[in-house]
């Protein structure tokens, strides 16, 4: 998402509903794409056909990964969100519902996240970073590091100053494949989990996004 962003109140009616399903996008598009891999029954089978076969399980593994950062970033945008719901409100345009499926997106969002510690986030984050980016080396010459994480008991994102030292303690304590695998199975199998996939299956998908657009004649 764009850091230069129009105030709402210099948009037309149709770019404030456009700005609101990007963000529904945003979320939903890579739990569309990548829980396709680490929630997949083929991919299950293909483990147990192959006894436990390494390619597979990492398979897994990225993909929940490269996954798990989105729920924060999408989280980061509860102030933008409010502020374009606000001026749809103002105007008194009706929003079809977008409003409470965001809502409720935030909601089961905040429930994943607060199954893991901000150890295992800021350690997640960086798996991220490492896959995404290969091997990086910015943080070697900082004597802290900022993390982002989300606090459940603010229920909020916060900022974490690490020290260097710190840091490395946090990537090695995680980084064995079994506590690596470890960190994934707190998600699946998880109650939360599977009622963000229940949520995602029946009340709110790319599908329910495209029809809000149409509606609206912002996608065909």
């Amino acid at each position: 998402m764009s850091n230069h962003q129009t105030s709402p109140k210099d948009m037309s009616d149709k770019q404030l509903m456009k700005s609101l399903l990007m963000q529904a996008a945003f979320a939903l598009l890579p739990l569309e794409k990548w829980g396709k891999i680490f929630r997949s029954r083929k991919v299950d089978e293909c483990i147990r056909k192959y006894k436990q076969d390494q390619d597979f399980i990492w398979m897994k593994l990225y993909a929940f990964t490269v996954w798990f950062t989105t729920l924060r970033e999408f989280l980061a945008l509860r102030e933008r969100r409010k502020s374009l719901l606000n001026e749809l409100e103002k105007r008194r345009i009706p929003d079809l519902g977008i409003e409470i499926k965001l809502s409720h997106l935030d909601d089961k969002f905040c429930d994943i996240l607060s199954l893991f510690t901000k150890e295992e986030q800021i350690h997640l984050n960086d798996r991220r970073l490492q896959l995404v980016h290969g091997y990086l080396s910015i943080f070697e010459h900082e004597d802290k590091i900022t993390c982002k994480w989300f606090d459940s008991s603010a229920h909020s994102t916060r900022k974490a100053c690490v020290c260097r030292e710190e840091y490395r303690d946090i990537q090695n304590r995680f980084s064995g494949e079994q506590a690596y695998c470890n960190l994934f199975l707190k998600l699946d199998p998880s109650k939360e989990m599977n009622e963000l996939a229940r949520y995602y299956l029946n009340d709110f998908n790319m599908k329910h996004v495209k029809e809000i657009g149409q509606q609206w004649g912002i996608m065909r």
